[in-house]
């Protein structure tokens, strides 16, 4: 909370008319109330290095929105609470109630942040198709397929220390100090002691955690700061782009739509009013 220089008196107290008092910031002259931001960034439920870029992100969106006469149809609000599911890894009904807890999530707020995401998958969707192919065929190495792993944790000295070593051998490394005999062959591992996490996996780019989108064969990279802390990693191989592998026009179409929502901001007039 801020104070006034002269006479301590807080902002939220001595300006409380002032046009911009209940709002964080504004795009093309248009706020975003502190509510809403808020319920925004607890949605996220992690530390986001982007979390002004995403705000500004939402505020884009929600103009959007603004035009959208229909409302979301139950497959499109079932498809965007799978996806909140899915990439937070809560993979069952108890998971998800225990995690909206302790989030601070009632079911009035889940409800209303599905249906946002609801309509914004409507506005990704505008890029698939041939925006898709096209992005697809002018960014082709943005689409290479990486076999990579790498691990979450909370500690980065802890995960620099499992860099030590062979690449080749650091699942198995990460394994050892998650307590779980034997070797990784895909997928999560689960997490174990320390609250570590690991993955392994072959993935197009796009589906790969940003630190490891740019690295080359053999090499290892982190620790880094991530949403869940840390991360390190390391990619084994990196395959030539194939525009008709699995996925490929779905990756396509979110770089398209991230792409759009990068040039928005970048021409757009973005005012913060509390910092």
């Amino acid at each position: 909370m801020s104070a006034e220089a002269d006479d301590h008196v807080p902002w939220l107290v001595d300006h409380s008319t002032h046009w911009a008092a209940a709002n964080i910031l504004s795009v093309d002259g248009v706020g975003l109330s502190i509510a809403a931001a808020l319920s925004t960034i607890r949605a996220m439920g992690a530390r986001d290095r982007r979390v002004h870029e995403r705000l500004v992100d939402h505020r884009i969106l929600l103009t959007e929105l603004e035009s959208m006469q229909e409302p979301p149809s139950p497959a499109e609000l079932q498809a965007a609470a799978d996806e909140f599911r899915r990439r937070r890894g809560l993979t069952g009904r108890e998971q998800t109630l225990r995690w909206l807890a302790e989030a601070g999530m009632t079911r009035k707020i889940f409800e209303n942040h599905i249906h946002t995401q609801a309509l914004i998958a409507r506005v990704r969707d505008r890029f698939a198709g041939e925006p898709a192919r096209r992005y697809l065929a002018e960014h082709p190495q943005d689409f290479a397929v990486r076999r990579a792993a790498w691990v979450t944790g909370p500690r980065a000295d802890e995960l620099g220390a499992l860099l030590d070593g062979p690449v080749r051998d650091f699942p198995g490394r990460v394994l050892a100090a998650l307590g779980i005999p034997g070797a990784a062959s895909g997928g999560p591992a689960g997490t174990g002691r320390g609250g570590l996490r690991l993955q392994v996996a072959t993935a197009l780019t796009p589906r790969l955690p940003e630190p490891l989108r740019t690295a080359g064969e053999g090499a290892a990279v982190g620790p880094v700061e991530d949403e869940d802390g840390y991360l390190a990693g390391v990619v084994y191989e990196v395959l030539p782009p194939d525009p008709g592998a699995p996925g490929a026009l779905e990756a396509a179409r979110d770089a398209a739509f991230e792409a759009w929502l990068a040039e928005r901001r970048r021409t757009a007039e973005i005012r913060w009013f509390w910092l």
